[in-house]
């Protein structure tokens, strides 16, 4: 489709001496052409394009360039456009032969007004030369000719153009005129069907099978097959349509109850699906198997959770899928809890930003080869891999993470993944590890000496629950900006050494289970943790049943309010050091000492002075079944199952309690 406007350009001057001419712009009403360029007129779409300028005639008595300074004026032109055109136009401009010179009309005058011939400034134009300023531009460049047309837009809806003229006083008598031409022609389009967006694809579809049940509704949960078909039905009274807006074909579906078939009609054998795919066949429980041959997926942006929450398809072909325009694949593939079978390969990924849930509860597959994906401009892996349970080998050497933000259990709940290589890992941008590899319990090998954590906030759980790991080195790891090391550690029952005498803990408000469950570690040393900003520390040490002396000196409590279960189940524990305890804010002590499942070894805790009691509220079995432990004169309650926080004292001639003053 294409259309023209035109504007011709006259000077008049009658003397040389005193300039006294006339310059008008006449911007002539005429339609150059309008052909429809391959776009279908239906009833689903009616292609449009029209222009216009906002001055019809302009004109200036040529006395007015005598008031400008160097005789120079401009004139603006707005141009707009209309158009609904899918592929868009292009608009161009020129004169109207490639002559660019306003020429005089007096016969035998061979003067001109020549365009200027190379861009330049306004002031920079010479004498009896003009040239026009593009949109977007600080400078005028030449007059385009007719076979060297100027594209000045592609799709914009309004634009300003400016032409500059400059004249001398030796510009002979005369009359002199142009023609610039503004045209604009469609685009080459290709009539094409496409699906309407991904959640009203998959609600149109379920609409054919919903069950009301009071509140609740069943949708699609007897369907088991989508399939594409050749014909459409005899009866047309249940057919619904699939298209988009911007469709030129109409896409049917409709449902045969019998086979428990979903089935979709297209005049045009290749389906576009729509660039918001968000959903579109996600939450079909009974499904198991899908028709993507002829669904073509070139010009969508977001497969978020596309194939979600099928919880009996084992295999989805999508050796046709085309993904290099994706940007999410959030939760792609989640819950396929019957998957055992995917073939990424032809997967590009170069533009993916999001891998959130992207094998989320993959439970039944066993290989998963990732080494074609380009993961360059990834933002998010978190969920990534969680609870893909039957996975024993993932190699993801070919990972680019250096954007990655958050990997909040990435590799949660892989519970037979025996070793995990992610030394080529770049984490300089990550902020969340919350997680990370909690409860993947036969993890045995585990290398991470390349992590850079100086970015990471919250590191809550992220080795929990590591139950095979003897040895972990995060020696390289930089704390300084971590909240939250709540359960870091914890439950990583075979531990034998952990080194953390780099860890800045200055940040850190929640030490809540940091070591808790840590049974075979018997060393520990923390003399360097800076614990002044560190509020929670709840079963920090419970269970780490193999420790016999604890020394925490430098610890400071003062704005701890939460030390319950602390010391719990720490049966070989004989000595603590808390002996730069102090609780003006501490609030709950329960079971700080306690060991509920067995008798306590504990003898002596040292402190140098009586806790701060006031705040207590909660200090129920304290010292419970801690039947060897004594004050430093010799004091205990004779029943330790009741003794509360009166016995957080130094033991003293006229006061009991169980502490023992540090000399």
């Amino acid at each position: 489709m294409g259309m023209g406007k035109s504007a011709v350009f006259d000077i008049y001057k009658k003397n040389m001496r005193n300039f006294a001419g006339f310059l008008a712009f006449l911007f002539l009403g005429n339609l150059g052409f309008i052909v429809l360029g391959g776009e279908r007129v239906s009833a689903l779409y009616v292609p449009t394009l029209s222009a216009s300028v906002d001055k019809a005639d302009v004109s200036l008595n040529g006395r007015d360039f005598l008031q400008y300074s160097a005789n120079i004026r401009t004139f603006d032109i707005r141009y707009t456009t209309n158009s609904n055109l899918k592929n868009g136009f292009t608009a161009s401009l020129s004169t109207e032969s490639d002559e660019t010179a306003l020429i005089n009309d007096e016969v035998g005058s061979t003067t001109k007004i020549k365009s200027i011939d190379n861009t330049k400034s306004l002031y920079e134009l010479e004498q009896n030369s003009w040239g026009i300023r593009m949109p977007n531009s600080s400078k005028y460049d030449p007059i385009p000719s007719a076979s060297s047309a100027r594209v000045f837009t592609e799709n914009n809806w309004q634009y300003e153009l400016s032409i500059g003229i400059r004249v001398g006083d030796n510009l002979e008598s005369g009359r002199y005129s142009n023609k610039l031409i503004f045209s604009m022609i469609s685009n080459p389009y290709e009539l094409i069907a496409e699906t309407t967006s991904g959640y009203k694809f998959n609600d149109i579809m379920k609409s054919f099978d919903t069950i009301e049940e009071g509140y609740y509704a069943k949708k699609g949960e007897n369907i088991e097959h989508i399939k594409r078909s050749n014909v459409l039905p005899s009866a047309l009274a249940n057919v619904k349509n699939l298209e988009s807006n911007y469709s030129d074909y109409e896409i049917k579906t409709w449902y045969d109850e019998s086979s428990k078939t979903i089935y979709y009609y297209c005049e045009k054998e290749n389906i576009f699906l729509n660039s918001d795919s968000n959903g579109m066949f996600s939450g079909f429980k009974n499904l198991i198997n899908i028709d993507l041959e002829y669904f073509d997926t070139s010009r969508t942006t977001d497969m978020t959770r596309m194939f979600s929450n099928l919880s009996k398809i084992e295999r989805i072909n999508l050796s046709k899928f085309n993904t290099e325009k994706v940007t999410s694949m959030d939760g792609m593939f989640s819950n396929l809890k019957n998957l055992v079978e995917l073939d990424l390969k032809t997967f590009k990924t170069s533009n993916v930003l999001y891998m959130g849930d992207m094998f989320y509860g993959v439970e039944k597959l066993v290989n998963l080869d990732l080494s074609m994906f380009d993961t360059k401009k990834v933002l998010s892996m978190q969920h990534m891999f969680h609870d893909m349970k039957n996975i024993e080998n993932l190699d993801v050497s070919s990972f680019n993470t250096s954007k990655v933000i958050n990997m909040t259990c990435m590799f949660s709940d892989m519970e037979k993944m025996k070793n995990l290589n992610l030394f080529n890992f770049d984490t300089s941008s990550v902020k969340e590890m919350t997680l990370m590899f909690y409860g993947s319990k036969s993890l045995q090998g585990l290398n991470i000496t390349s992590f850079n954590t100086e970015n990471v906030v919250d590191a809550r759980g992220m080795f929990q629950d590591l139950k095979n790991i003897r040895q972990i080195d995060v020696s390289n790891f930089d704390t300084r900006k971590m909240t939250t090391m709540n359960s870091m550690f914890s439950g990583m029952e075979k531990l034998e050494t952990l080194n953390v005498s780099n860890f800045d803990t200055s940040n850190v408000i929640d030490m809540g289970s940091m070591f808790a469950g840590l049974k075979t570690l018997a060393y520990l040393d923390l003399s360097n943790f800076d614990t002044r900003n560190v509020k929670y520390m709840s079963s920090v040490f419970e269970y780490m049943e193999n420790i016999e002396n604890l020394n925490l000196p430098n610890f400071s409590t003062d704005n701890v309010t939460i030390m319950s279960s602390m010391f719990k189940e720490m049966y070989k524990l004989k000595r603590l050091d808390i002996s730069n305890f102090k609780t003006p804010k501490l609030t709950s002590a329960y079971r700080m000492f306690a060991c509920a499942y067995g008798t306590g070894s504990l003898e002596t805790i040292y402190v140098n002075e009586d806790f701060n009691i006031d705040s207590i509220t909660d200090d129920d079995m304290l010292f419970y079944r801690q039947d060897k432990l004594r004050g430093g004169n010799g004091s205990f309650a004779t029943n330790n199952y009741t003794a509360g926080k009166e016995w957080l004292k130094v033991d003293r001639p006229g006061v009991q309690g169980y502490f023992t003053r540090k000399t």
